[in-house]
């Protein structure tokens, strides 16, 4: 199943309400606040479910929560439910939807810049738990995507900055053009237009349709996500407060370092990617940030076979060595010192 994909002005798009017995909108207090007054088709929607802003929401009590909500809001099989909000909200939404009723339909309204890259698109559902990032949930293609880059005025900066961490994933995978282009733009900010998440969106539809349901090409898009997940789960689990986007853009440094050593990943690249990623995330040192307190999300990652921690290695950006390569434990540890080590110094 294919999702309508629309970009342009929200107000200019036609929501298909009427097609549905009933719809209610999910979003968080961010959301409501800031992006529900301006879609006119919405506004004044009574069927309101809000959860609190992050990650922490995408849990078995914030799933519990939208599912009371839904059931008292008195939706059946024929009702749709509304997605506004960054990844978090298309994540929980869309698996809340998939398992109401046995399913019910979707449609993503991605307001952050991760969400309208990449996290509305694919139909990828999910919730944390105490194994990690995404151990829980589905496949729920939403019926339709409505991407207008209006919402990313509502952005604060280090949600922006979370989305660009995607957006270089996308260079690594597209060409050594895009990569180089991401990596030295000189204002971020500027370097974004709505051609440009277009682009990625449409990169992540075509690899989408070729594997809708992650058995090949599409581990690619998992690039910088098996070490990234780690990070974040981590940071999570130890109270620290770090955005997804962060988290997969030290995870790609890592990884390609891994790749440096067993595909001959040229080290220049590196070179380029790590400064950038200072330069947007900066370079705190956080506490007890070491191999071994990774080790047991690494042994969690639901992309692991036969107790082997897979990723996708590049070859070179837009070159890929391997979808789903086995990496030994020796690998990633001599990989994640010498990323510290660069990380530490100046």
């Amino acid at each position: 199943m294919k999702s309508k994909i629309e970009f342009g002005r929200i107000n200019e798009m036609v929501l298909p309400l009427a097609t549905y017995s009933k719809f209610a909108v999910l979003c968080d207090e961010n959301t409501r606040r800031e992006c529900l007054p301006l879609i006119q088709a919405l506004a004044d929607a009574a069927e309101i479910i809000e959860l609190a802003p992050g990650e922490r929401s995408k849990s078995f009590d914030g799933l519990q929560q939208v599912l009371h909500q839904m059931a008292c809001f008195g939706l059946d099989r024929k009702s749709l439910l509304i997605n506004l909000g960054g990844g978090v909200i298309s994540d929980i939404g869309g698996f809340a939807a998939s398992i109401f009723k046995r399913g019910i339909a979707t449609i993503n309204i991605p307001t952050s810049l991760m969400g309208m890259a990449d996290a509305a698109i694919g139909g990828k559902t999910g919730i944390n738990s105490s194994g990690g990032k995404n151990q829980i949930g589905t496949f729920h293609m939403p019926e339709a995507v409505l991407v207008d880059s209006q919402f990313l005025l509502t952005l604060p900066n280090r949600e922006w900055l979370s989305g660009y961490g995607e957006i270089l994933k996308y260079g690594l995978i597209v060409s050594q053009e895009m990569f180089s282009a991401v990596v030295q733009a000189k204002d971020p900010h500027h370097f974004v237009t709505q051609k440009l998440i277009q682009n990625c969106a449409e990169i992540k539809i075509k690899i989408v349709e070729s594997d809708p349901y992650d058995l090949g090409h599409r581990n690619i898009l998992n690039l910088g996500h098996t070490i990234g997940h780690s990070i974040e789960s981590f940071f999570h689990q130890s109270g620290i407060d770090i955005s997804h986007g962060h988290a997969v853009a030290l995870g790609l440094c890592i990884e390609l370092r891994i790749a440096a050593m067993v595909a001959d990943f040229p080290i220049t690249m590196i070179e380029q990617l790590e400064p950038a990623v200072m330069k947007l995330f900066g370079k705190e040192k956080y506490p007890n940030f070491e191999f071994n307190s990774l080790l047991p999300f690494l042994k969690a990652d639901k992309k692991n076979e036969s107790g082997d921690v897979r990723m996708p290695i590049m070859k070179a950006p837009g070159e890929v060595w391997q979808l789903s390569a086995p990496i030994p434990l020796g690998i990633i540890e001599n990989s994640f010192d010498q990323f510290l080590t660069s990380w530490a110094g100046d």
